[in-house]
């Protein structure tokens, strides 16, 4: 796994560290839809990238994403102040990526990245008989990450970043309290985590890549506006974004197909309750204890030709929630996903990847909050579109 000669760097005409399109899915996507990094990590495309696997750069590489989702939730239940009934939300949101590395020596690959791995977007709305639980919850974390990676021996590659975490649009955690009306709670953050990976060689055809991502507790500021007319600019919140880690195991049986197993484990337990602080109702807080969640996935790799290849995975998401504690503005499940991707090398120097992914409960999240006394289902059904061009010299 030299960096030298490319007849060490390719059998089968793949590189040794080949960055297909089945080394990460979906992660925890949609497991829910709520605050921050606490409950949505998205791991598709560069998003959370072992940093050792920097070494399949040649020279140099330029990577452009732009993904698409969205998400459709329905509530069937009963609620303490409205009553029962059931409650919608569609809503899509946009993320852009890019990435730019360079080989800075023979064995020293740099990089710098933004992505925007944690998102999601549930409206209840103001007239739902959830309203006094969550009208919205709007979540948009991007992350900006320069990274080393460095061939250590011919068999092991070793990789490190500085992970800076922030919001380029203000989050949102809203709900109707029936003395001010819809309270808009508008906050940002910023902190800072690392990550670091290797990525090693065990025969010509079996390789394994291990990744960590630090997380902590961090603390929001923002301001809150009451529909009554009322406002501050002294809200309080605490996101926490967990840590986590991961394995993928990779096989290529030929030339043409390949095939990996990932195992992820999120260490979601760190989120005890929420606390929302200094709105101009009051203090709020919202008991979470969250569980660690396990991810399993299988995907394969087919090279059809010199320039098509198709992929595609399957994944499982153990449950974050606990039922007396699952909320509707971030409800908990299981989650399955299947994935499907094609890409073409158009010239010598480009290609371009095309993803569609589907994610749904199963089985639907179930609701009996202790605190809000909100009972019932959440079904979801969470679609994502993806397109990349890569340009590598």
């Amino acid at each position: 796994m030299t960096v030298k000669r490319q007849s060490d760097r390719s059998k089968f005409g793949y590189n040794i560290i080949q960055r297909t399109m089945v080394c990460l899915g979906f992660g925890t996507l949609l497991t829910s839809l709520g605050l921050e990094g606490n409950a949505i990590q998205y791991f598709f495309g560069i998003n959370y990238e072992n940093p050792a696997e920097l070494q399949r750069v040649q020279t140099g590489e330029i990577n452009c994403g732009f993904d698409y989702l969205y998400t459709g939730m329905k509530f069937k239940g009963t609620t303490f102040l409205e009553g029962s009934g059931t409650a919608k939300s569609n809503r899509s949101l946009y993320a852009p990526s890019f990435q730019i590395a360079y080989r800075a020596q023979e064995k020293i690959v740099l990089a710098l990245s933004y992505t925007t791995p944690e998102l999601g977007y549930i409206e209840w709305g103001t007239n739902s008989i959830l309203r006094n639980s969550s009208t919205k919850t709007l979540v948009y974390g991007s992350k900006v990450s320069p990274r080393i990676s460095c061939q250590y021996t011919d068999n092991l590659a070793l990789g490190c970043g500085l992970d800076i975490y922030f919001t380029p649009i203000s989050n949102q955690l809203n709900f109707v309290d029936n003395g001010f009306g819809n309270l808009k709670n508008k906050f940002k953050f910023l902190f800072l985590g690392f990550d670091v990976g290797l990525y090693y060689r065990f025969t010509c055809n079996t390789f394994i890549s291990l990744c960590y991502y630090s997380g902590k507790p961090a603390r929001a500021h923002g301001s809150c506006h009451a529909e009554s007319g009322e406002s501050t600019d002294d809200l309080t919140f605490n996101p926490t974004s967990p840590w986590f880690a991961y394995g993928n195991l990779i096989h290529h049986f030929n030339e043409c197909f390949s095939a990996n197993f990932i195992v992820l484990y999120s260490g979601f337990s760190i989120a005890k309750e929420l606390l929302l602080f200094n709105t101009v109702a009051g203090d709020f807080i919202l008991r979470t204890r969250w569980k660690d969640t396990w991810t399993f996935n299988l995907g394969a790799n087919w090279k059809i030709d010199e320039y098509w290849e198709l992929s595609g995975f399957l994944e499982y998401n153990t449950n974050f929630a606990i039922r007396k504690f699952n909320a509707v503005a971030y409800p908990g499940s299981e989650v399955g996903v299947i994935k499907l991707g094609v890409s073409r090398k158009f010239c010598d120097n480009f290609r371009w990847y095309l993803e569609y992914g589907y994610a749904a409960f199963i089985p639907m999240a179930k609701i009996n909050n202790v605190d809000t006394l909100d009972k019932g289902r959440v079904s979801l059904c969470g679609n994502h579109v993806g397109a990349r061009i890569v340009y590598s010299w």
